[in-house]
């Protein structure tokens, strides 16, 4: 039987370009390291078949999105930050796409129980206008 699960994860080391005019100071050769916390309801037969379907989920949004711009050498990570089963799924309001943003910034580490990322468009030239 199918249960309901929220799980929360969070994406670091996510390069994005800068626009020209941005004097940011958290940049990298025209590119900004943020990271992102996102929130998916999905159900699943166990807490780890939820947590796999949300990974799908928000990677395939990254893809999507078109956004990426890491070098090969410096994928982005995904870790789960909490699962919670839910029981009044009727009166919750799912979020269903988007990102929170937060600054990557150097004293982040990554944590040992996160996944690399293998974003499809990393290195292709068709989405990455440097080359990288």
């Amino acid at each position: 039987m199918l249960k309901r699960f929220c799980v929360t994860v969070e994406v670091g080391n996510l390069y994005v370009e800068l626009a020209e005019d941005n004097n940011n100071s958290n940049c990298t050769d025209g590119y900004q390291r943020l990271g992102f916390f996102a929130t998916r309801c999905v159900k699943g037969r166990s807490d780890k078949d939820a947590v796999q379907k949300v990974i799908e989920i928000v990677k395939n949004e990254m893809e999507n999105t078109n956004i990426v711009r890491n070098p090969e050498n410096s994928l982005p990570y995904i870790f789960v930050d909490s699962v919670d089963r839910i029981d009044f799924w009727k009166s919750l309001k799912i979020p269903k796409k988007g990102f929170n943003l937060f600054p990557h910034t150097p004293d982040i580490e990554k944590p040992s129980n996160a996944i690399d990322l293998n974003i499809k468009y990393l290195s292709d030239p068709q989405y990455n206008k440097r080359g990288r």
